[in-house]
């Protein structure tokens, strides 16, 4: 899993959230810096398949920072590591409102929705992470992902009827 996420602009009402958030007791404990450090450091647990102690880092960073999408969505994706698809779908739905124009946690969403059997839903949303992704060559992995999903499941379905 990579530290870093793609960039959107963001709707102003939540701007003017964070910074109302900002001024909460407890918002302060740690500095960007100190929190960017325990961000990577969830990270390299969760990339050495240390998953239960990443989702403890993230979970912390969500205390802290309840409104930043890399953590929600980092924390989803230790959740479908440890094979809970409805806790992760729950955070990777939080990460999308908060970052609308990234079709990752909409891409992880849809595997998530997949686990759980839930497979006409999934297909609806990964229709939406191709709405999402577009052309935009940032997005082409996660663009790809969703087409082969797609086919997969089309192909399936001939399968089924043969």
């Amino acid at each position: 899993m990579s530290a870093t996420t793609v960039a959107s602009d963001r709707p102003r009402w939540l701007d003017n959230l964070r910074r109302q958030l900002s001024g909460l007791p407890g918002q302060s404990h740690f500095s960007a810096e100190e929190l960017d450090l325990l961000y990577r450091m969830g990270c390299d647990l969760f990339d050495q398949g240390k998953y239960q102690q990443a989702d403890r880092l993230f979970n912390l960073l969500i205390l802290f920072r309840p409104l930043e999408a890399r953590y929600l969505f980092a924390c989803g994706m230790s959740q479908k590591a440890q094979k809970r698809p409805a806790m992760a779908t729950q955070m990777f739905c939080a990460a999308m409102l908060l970052d609308p124009d990234n079709p990752a946690p909409v891409m992880e969403t849809a595997e998530c929705m997949l686990l759980l059997d839930a497979r006409k839903d999934a297909c609806d949303v990964l229709r939406h992470v191709l709405a999402i992704a577009g052309d935009s060559e940032a997005h082409a992995a996660v663009r790809e992902r969703a087409v082969q999903w797609l086919a997969a499941m089309r192909e399936q379905d001939r399968g089924a009827v043969a």
